[in-house]
């Protein structure tokens, strides 16, 4: 054991030497420009249920004891909201993801990834027993080569991506992606983990590409101000996802509290979404007008919430992050290997909730930072 735990303790040395070191630091006090709570649903009252819902655990797995009565009626609810056949709610958006990529593609079939599809996607191919290839971020070229490439000589291709990219916030060409797996053994997977909400019911929604793609997975953890995840699609998927999923068959299940808030926080979306979103972009138009001809030099193309500053480099973003976090603005160092090295980045999340004098505010103080 001794040589394991000197392995251990050279390399979390190694990352130190590197400024990447990460920790498990206490949320500090100050303007939140760092959570994924879009639309400010998180804090929202609306957002409770029944007293009379007493069990706070679901006590298994949803094959066994875990599947309780909210589970029918608010798969039925999101399924219907999205037009499609059936929805399936794992723990967390991650375990979807988890779910789907691990089981649908089988050894013989290829998955096709964007370069820049988020962790929980990677880790589901790795746990397929397909080969797995990326292409070039949003590069429809390249995804046309590589479809006539691989859709030919194997059985099935999946075709996996994000519709707003976590790191990035740029969106996916999902029409015209759409149209490329337009084949009868090409399967198109889309996670809408960052859309969900900011773009109402999802960009697959919002486009009317239901059809078109095998699987939608949703995510509750950000703009829905909840957790859990679930997967929309067919009958038949989600009877195959419950049958070979192991990321549903061996966890336990949300408790019923849980569940039903899920329905609340569509509830909400439906009274409260158009305004808030309103007030959402509001924010994202007025940050980017404010920011200098430097900081928009260093500024990823991006219309949605998430504005990600490239420094470069961990030592020169943390010392960026350092400074704005004393000026009491809440942001995240996003460094190596969470984006490509060289990309290391400021990741700044505007909210529906900030005020215009707090956007006005950070771009300034932001400003600041790079000149000095």
């Amino acid at each position: 054991m001794k040589s394991i735990l000197t392995h251990i303790q050279n390399t979390l040395s190694e990352k130190e030497k590197q400024n990447s070191l990460r920790s498990l630091k206490n949320r500090p006090e100050g303007i939140d420009f760092f959570s994924n709570d879009y639309l400010g649903f998180a804090k929202d009252e609306a957002l409770t249920v029944s007293s009379d819902i007493k069990a706070h655990g679901a006590g298994g797995s949803r094959l066994i004891s875990g599947n309780h009565f909210a589970y029918a009626e608010v798969e039925s609810y999101i399924a219907n909201q999205h037009s499609v056949e059936s929805a399936l709610i794992f723990p967390t958006g991650f375990m979807a993801n988890l779910g789907v990529l691990s089981s649908l593609p089988q050894r013989g079939d290829v998955i096709l990834f964007d370069d820049l599809c988020h962790a929980s996607i990677r880790d589901g191919i790795r746990l397929s027993n397909a080969s797995a290839y990326k292409f070039q971020h949003n590069d429809l070229a390249d995804l046309a080569k590589k479809l006539e490439q691989f859709s030919i000589k194997h059985k099935h291709v999946f075709v996996v991506t994000e519709s707003v990219f976590s790191m990035d916030g740029d969106i996916a060409p999902l029409q015209e992606i759409a149209k490329l797996c337009d084949h009868e053994n090409i399967g198109l997977i889309v996670d809408e983990a960052h859309a969900l909400g900011v773009f109402d019911l999802g960009l697959v929604y919002q486009l009317g590409l239901q059809q078109k793609v095998l699987a939608t997975i949703v995510t509750f953890s950000k703009a829905m101000g909840l957790h859990g995840g679930a997967v929309l699609g067919t009958k038949h998927l989600i009877n195959f996802l419950v049958n070979h999923a192991r990321s549903l068959i061996y966890t336990t299940g949300l408790p019923p509290e849980s569940v039903l808030k899920i329905k609340q926080a569509y509830l909400l979306l439906q009274k409260e979404g158009e305004h808030r979103r309103a007030a959402l972009n509001k924010h994202i138009e007025s940050f980017k007008a404010q920011l200098s001809a430097k900081a928009q030099s260093k500024l990823l193309p991006s219309s949605t919430p998430i504005q990600s500053v490239v420094f470069g480099n961990n030592n020169s973003t943390k010392q960026a992050e350092q400074q704005l976090l004393e000026k009491g603005f809440l942001v995240k160092a996003i460094l190596h290997p969470t984006v490509p090295l060289g990309t290391e980045r400021i990741r700044i999340i505007l909210h529906a909730f900030n005020t215009e004098a707090d956007v006005r505010s950070l771009a300034n103080t932001l400003n600041q930072v790079l000149e000095s």
